[in-house]
């Protein structure tokens, strides 16, 4: 099983990096974002609902790998809109804060990588997994809304990229202020 997920997962690499400029021109970076979100929700919900056999067990490890290669769709769009923030805040406030504003994401990344292991252990003991043992049913269910409801209902902030109002556009539009300010204070 490992053997194939490593092999499907270096395939959808390939896949990713070949079609991934073709979707975002063809629908946008907008639409190339939130079409994963969308995925990766609907797939978590997924989890809650799958009986133990054999097709149980092709749904639950195919539908994130289907959701996880949208997901790197929309990477390359994501990345665009880092410099996108930057820009807007630069024209908001007046000054570059590039640097401070991507040195505050990876501490936040960091942060947030320490605290998930905590949080990991915590909903463990909460549901009363306990290793080794054949789980209780309470266990299983404790499991299953930790491994499906739950990150739904973390992932729906994400929705809001639906009405983000950034386009490939306006962010030229960004690029052309900025510069034309740079031009002036020169």
């Amino acid at each position: 099983l490992i053997v194939i997920v490593v092999i499907a997962t270096i395939y959808s690499f390939v896949i990713r990096r070949y079609l991934s400029p073709k979707l975002t021109n063809s629908l946008g970076i907008m639409k190339n974002i939130a079409i994963p979100s969308t995925l990766q929700l609907c797939t978590s919900l997924i989890g809650c609902f799958i009986h133990a056999s054999f097709i149980g067990i092709v749904i639950f490890v195919g539908s994130p790998m289907i959701a996880s290669l949208f997901s790197g769709f929309a990477n390359p769009a994501q990345g665009t809109l880092m410099p996108a923030a930057f820009y807007h805040i630069e024209l908001k406030i007046g000054k570059n804060v590039n640097a401070f504003m991507g040195s505050m994401g990876g501490f936040v990344l960091n942060i947030a990588i320490a605290i998930s292991g905590a949080i990991t252990a915590g909903a463990l003991a909460v549901v009363g997994y306990v290793p080794n043992i054949e789980q209780s049913s309470a266990t299983i269910f404790g499991l299953k809304i930790l491994m499906s409801i739950l990150p739904a209902i973390l992932l729906i902030p994400s929705l809001t990229i639906f009405w983000f109002d950034l386009t490939e556009e306006k962010q030229e539009l960004f690029v052309k202020e900025l510069l034309e300010r740079q031009g002036e204070s020169l």
